[in-house]
């Protein structure tokens, strides 16, 4: 089985390379990485660069983190799959200070094949034991209250990320199985670095993976 893994940065998944490469770990699986960096130009130029030029994967693979708009649903530290995503701040700023998305603007020629009607990416065929949740992806993460409720009463997102959208857009273009897997960094809320911890959710968000590629290195091909 031919995996290709996609991280926006190397910390998000260098556990995971390390189990990766010790003798023998998964003798059944061809694993490819990919390092795109943070947003959603970059996850979908380097995604685009690279899939046109390989041959293809049996399964695109997005690991990372998230924030999430419920620590009673989502605490931190909590690993979940993402089964739907949407690019949450495409679209016009009215007086108000709401967003006219991109859907809402007709704006959608072209992406009929990939967006669902209301503008979500829906995955059809989740691959983990984990919560499954909706994912929102934003070029700028929120950090004020009045954005933040504005943002929640419109979509009403379990987790926001900075890449799922891209990636799940892009897999869905190259016609590719995928699967996004995020674990829990921080609550969105008024911005405050000090309530993040980054640590406890990649430490868990590698022994989650690491059991799903277990389980995948067991299956016949």
């Amino acid at each position: 089985m031919r995996i290709l893994i996609v991280a926006a940065t190397e910390a998000e998944i260098a556990p995971i390379r390390q189990s990766v490469f010790e003798a023998n770990r998964f003798t059944n699986l061809d694993l490819d990485f990919l390092i795109t960096g943070v947003g959603m130009p970059l996850t979908v130029l380097h995604m685009c660069s690279h899939l046109s030029q390989q041959a293809p994967y049996s399964l695109l693979l997005n690991l990372g983190i998230a924030g999430a708009y419920s620590i009673d649903k989502l605490p931190i530290g909590k690993v979940c799959e993402i089964i739907t995503d949407r690019m949450g701040d495409l679209g016009a700023e009215l007086p108000d200070g709401q967003l006219m998305d991109w859907v809402e603007m007709g704006f959608t020629q072209g992406a009929e094949d990939l967006f669902e009607s209301n503008g979500t990416l829906i995955n059809p065929s989740p691959i983990s034991h984990l919560d499954r949740v909706t994912g929102c992806t934003v070029n700028t993460v929120h950090g004020s209250q009045s954005s933040i409720e504005r943002f929640w009463k419109k979509y009403q997102p379990d987790t926001e990320s900075m890449e799922g959208a891209a990636f799940a857009m892009t897999a869905k273009h190259f016609r590719l199985p995928y699967a996004q897997i995020r674990a829990i960094s921080n609550k969105v809320e008024v911005r405050n670095r000090n309530n993040w911890d980054i640590p406890l959710a990649l430490k868990n968000l590698h022994t989650e993976v690491v059991s799903l590629l277990t389980r995948l290195n067991e299956v016949k091909h």
